[in-house]
């Protein structure tokens, strides 16, 4: 189901570098929204799968699921948090601007610079980007981890598709490497 997506490439590379896995055998859904717990998996891949020593404690993330070590690296690194209620929401999909924060925090847990200095009022949506997600925005717009969506937007509500992030993580890898 990837065959001429524009993410076509980045998305083998992903999966190629074990990041991803498919939906299913034959199915990868690169436009189907991405959730928390798949989020944090792939970070977690990304970052090696450490040895995780102390559980986030978190009552919706079910012990033995395949995202249950990851939430708790994530969380345990402040790279992510619950969403109140002592809960996680890992069925929940992520916004553009969720990604952007989460990975900023991915970014600065491993010592990179993520800082950026600017506004986002080049884009026709700039002023939408919610208060709190401003600056990893304007990180991952200056970093060109994020790109727009057409016609000058970033859409930095809508949901991230499996295939953007793919997209996302490979440009962080390639700068970082």
């Amino acid at each position: 189901d990837i065959s001429g997506h524009w993410a076509e490439e980045t998305i083998l590379e992903a999966v190629y570098r074990g990041l991803f896995n498919g939906v299913s055998s034959d199915q990868f859904d690169p436009d189907s929204a991405i959730t928390r717990a798949m989020f944090v998996t792939v970070l977690y891949r990304m970052d090696g799968q450490p040895a995780v020593d102390q559980k986030a404690g978190f009552t919706d993330v079910a012990e033995g699921s395949y995202y249950a070590a990851a939430v708790d690296w994530a969380a345990k690194n402040g790279i992510v948090n619950g969403v109140g209620g002592n809960k996680f929401a890992p069925s929940e999909p992520v916004t553009r601007e969720q990604t952007a924060v989460i990975l900023c925090r991915y970014a600065a847990l491993r010592g990179a610079d993520t800082s950026a200095a600017g506004d986002l009022a080049a884009w026709s949506d700039g002023s939408s980007v919610s208060p709190w997600a401003q600056q990893a925005m304007l990180w991952a717009v200056q970093t060109g981890l994020l790109n727009g969506v057409g016609g000058n937007r970033m859409t930095p509500q809508d949901l991230a598709r499996r295939g953007q992030v793919a997209a996302m993580l490979m440009r962080f890898l390639q700068a970082t490497v």
